[in-house]
């Protein structure tokens, strides 16, 4: 058994400033077995956007946004479906983020211009770590699949939301005429 810290690989303390695990001490680390694909990828975006998924192992995804991002304090965690751990296999897989940074498609090494990608990916075979700008389609394609995944953060807020009702509605309109429900014209 390995062990591997997936939360905070390269951490970001500022754009385009690294910082090393042993500043964290530790936190975020998960235990693996050797198995399934590990990705940590932090967002730091225009306008100061900042936001880090982490996946791995099996089914396990973390969330962090703005200045928790910077040093990886989760403020979620849930789970993948094997469909969605499937994509992300095949993404990293297919765009072969084991050897090579993926390219992306804006200005090269500026930070102040677009997006900046920090990206960590172990498996049982291999680890990298890359830095890419601008929009690199295999990173969109995985932190895409993250954020559905993560949409169930806000299932429990969801719920508690009214829904609509027409026959209530229908009602509160036909009551609204006079305190007994009839309409002054209906008299």
């Amino acid at each position: 058994m390995w062990l591997h810290n997936t939360a905070c690989c390269i951490g970001v303390v500022g754009i385009g400033a690294l910082s090393s695990c042993a500043a964290q001490g530790g936190r975020g680390v998960w235990q693996s077995p050797g198995q399934g694909t590990e990705v940590n990828i932090y967002l730091a975006g225009p306008h100061a956007k900042y936001a880090r998924w982490a996946s791995g192992p099996g089914d396990e995804l973390r969330f962090a946004g703005g200045s928790n991002a910077l040093q990886a304090n989760w403020s979620w965690e849930g789970v993948l479906t094997a469909e969605q751990v499937a994509l992300i296999d095949a993404v990293v897989i297919d765009a072969n983020w084991l050897n090579a940074a993926p390219s992306g498609s804006g200005p090269s090494h500026s930070a102040s211009k677009g997006n900046v990608w920090q990206v960590t990916v172990s498996t049982s075979t291999g680890h990298n770590a890359f830095t890419v700008y601008g929009h690199p389609e295999s990173v969109e394609a995985v932190w895409a699949v993250m954020n559905e995944a993560g949409r169930a953060r806000f299932a429990r807020d969801e719920a508690l939301i009214p829904k609509p009702d027409l026959d209530r509605y229908i009602q509160s309109r036909t009551h609204a005429g006079t305190a007994d429900g009839s309409h002054s014209e209906d008299k």
